[in-house]
């Protein structure tokens, strides 16, 4: 579709934001109207200038074949270390959406790394974790979650999902202490995120249920 379009792929190529988002939405539609995406059109998707936009059309597509997500798997890895923090966030959040295979060292090594404080990617990473939890890490995620949460410097997005986190791994009443006083003295987007997490299917209420959190649902 996209190798084969010239006009296309020239536009999606563009430095231009504008001309490349309106390209991108173009091949969203004619994918999500049945177009197979090649993993040849994928590659060049990945490497077009304008990097704030593959993560939008990664988290639309929901058709990538085993080969197409082995593809985005080691795009997400090798990006990491990308400077711009925010794309590296969308990357996580989309490993996290598709159940990708991530290392699981490096991203307790985003966690416990003190430059990501002011970024997203603290916050992706622990949703990450939420989905996949390995507990054979326990001790160095219940370390890196404890710290996020003692460290005021942290976004507060991602000192809730670590309190939550903790509180759901432990059952400790403190942690829950501490959920509820970031959701009630924070701001009304801390009540919406709390409300999100308990969205997920696996804290429905038929397998987590807190008298305290029904309210947030």
């Amino acid at each position: 579709m996209v190798v084969k379009d010239k006009i296309l792929a020239r536009k999606l190529a563009s430095i231009n934001y504008s001309e490349a988002n309106k390209a991108l939405k173009e091949v969203i539609a004619q994918v999500q109207k049945g177009v197979q995406l090649t993993s040849q059109d994928l590659k060049y998707i990945l490497n077009i200038p304008e990097k704030s936009l593959i993560g939008d059309f990664l988290i639309e597509i929901d058709s990538f074949t085993e080969e197409q997500l082995k593809i985005i798997e080691n795009y997400v890895i090798s990006n990491f270390d990308h400077e711009d923090r925010d794309f590296v966030s969308d990357l996580i959040d989309v490993a996290t959406t598709e159940s990708l295979n991530l290392p699981y060292t490096r991203c307790l090594q985003l966690l416990n790394n003190s430059s990501e404080r002011e970024s997203y990617v603290v916050s992706s990473v622990i949703s990450y974790i939420m989905s996949q939890p390995k507990f054979n890490f326990i001790d160095e995620i219940f370390l890196a979650l404890t710290n996020i949460l003692e460290d005021s410097s942290f976004y507060q997005n991602a000192q809730v999902k670590a309190s939550f986190c903790l509180f759901r791994m432990t059952h400790d009443k403190k942690y829950l202490q501490d959920l509820i006083d970031l959701v009630e003295e924070g701001q009304e987007i801390n009540r919406e995120l709390l409300k999100n997490i308990l969205l997920l299917d696996c804290n429905s209420s038929m397998y987590f249920h807190v008298d305290e959190l029904e309210r947030y649902r």
